[in-house]
């Protein structure tokens, strides 16, 4: 209801709020290099075939993988694809787990956090409000 509406749309507030500096970023990235700030898997892994059928999942500037929820009480399955010899391992934004690549069933998860995952990289972000 109104009460669940309001946590999601608080959250994902709280969100942009924390990754502002990393969203500024990747704007000022668009204007200068004509980069995509929001794009399809196989744009960031052409040799990965598994991302070719992916339509649900995108990257969110270089580091964020983002596999969004399509109902508010079911899991999902996710693909993370391969960062390379030197491109370390992906975890999940909310706990710091690391989340090995390939496959995986996400449940449980709350309808306050999508599925978020990034990349190793440098990220700065804004204090939790």
């Amino acid at each position: 209801g109104n009460e669940t509406m309001g946590n999601v749309v608080s959250s994902a507030i709280h969100l942009r709020y924390r990754l502002l500096d990393y969203i500024y970023t990747c704007f000022a990235k668009v204007e200068r290099e004509h980069y995509t700030t929001q794009r399809g898997l196989v744009m960031d892994f052409p040799s990965d075939e598994n991302v070719y059928s992916i339509a649900d999942e995108f990257m969110f500037g270089p580091s964020f993988l983002v596999a969004p929820l399509h109902t508010p009480s079911s899991g999902r399955n996710v693909y993370l694809p391969e960062l390379g010899e030197n491109g370390g391992t992906w975890r999940n934004f909310y706990s710091g787990e690391v989340v090995p690549p390939g496959w995986h069933t996400m449940s449980g998860i709350s309808t306050v956090e999508t599925a978020l995952f990034v990349r190793p990289s440098i990220l700065v972000m804004g204090p939790i409000r």
